[in-house]
């Protein structure tokens, strides 16, 4: 079994990630005037409180797999080349501006 775009088996995920998975797979999409362009915000919530998940804390990582499962194979493709060229340090400085340092 492989989960997003393939790219890492599942017996290789944390059980944290797992779950996280589960809840992402059962949100629904929101279509664009382009195609899909990542998850509802209403069904995001809607799953993370069925799972009980905290939604302020969780909600963020689960539009980024939406915005990740609604990229077409090319632009996955270019993300995936650029996330793997980016350095230890600008990761977390990204990470880091998207969530913030968790103080």
């Amino acid at each position: 079994m492989t989960t997003l775009k393939g790219d890492k088996k599942a017996d290789e995920l944390l059980p944290f990630e797992v779950y996280l998975a589960n809840v992402a797979v059962k949100c629904e999409f929101n279509d664009g005037g382009t195609g899909r362009v990542g998850f509802l915000y209403d069904s995001v919530k809607d799953q993370l409180k069925w799972a009980r998940l905290s939604v302020k804390n969780h909600i963020g990582t689960i539009f980024k797999v939406g915005q990740i499962l609604a990229l077409s194979e090319d632009d996955y493709k270019k993300a995936k080349v650029k996330a793997m060229n980016m350095s230890s340090s600008s990761i977390a400085e990204t990470l880091i501006a998207a969530f913030g340092d968790g103080k």
